[in-house]
């Protein structure tokens, strides 16, 4: 009876979160929220350089060397936010595997949809 009690309170014990796997875990599901939320910021901007895009083509005239690289910087930051859209990284409700690695995992998709905001940003201001 005893040998049981020990097995099962080993076998709890390890598959209990630890607290650092509880505190990646939320700061992993904080992280996306972020991304989440600059990634919405990023969509409506890129509506707003989509309309200039359109504007500049439909002039029914030659278009200067600077039309032409704004027209391919908004259609190839376009391109990486679609990808960006398709590599969301879902956070399941009860953490399995390392934590560590869903919070590096989720840094890395804040990162990437910094940086297209940044240049859509610096397309804005065109």
């Amino acid at each position: 009876m005893i040998r049981y009690t020990l097995f099962f309170t080993i076998l709890l014990s390890a598959c209990a979160p630890r607290p650092q796997q509880g505190e990646a875990f939320s700061e992993a599901q904080a992280i996306q929220t972020e991304a989440l939320r600059i990634g919405e910021e990023v969509q409506k901007k890129l509506q707003e350089l989509d309309q200039q895009r359109i504007s500049i083509e439909v002039q029914g005239r030659a278009l200067m060397p600077k039309e032409l690289q704004f027209i391919a910087d908004v259609n190839n930051l376009a391109a990486r936010f679609e990808e960006w859209q398709k590599n969301k990284i879902q956070i399941p409700a009860k953490p399995k595997g390392s934590a560590t690695t869903l919070l590096n995992k989720q840094k890395d998709y804040l990162d990437t949809i910094q940086a297209i905001k940044a240049k859509a940003d610096g397309l804005t201001k065109r």
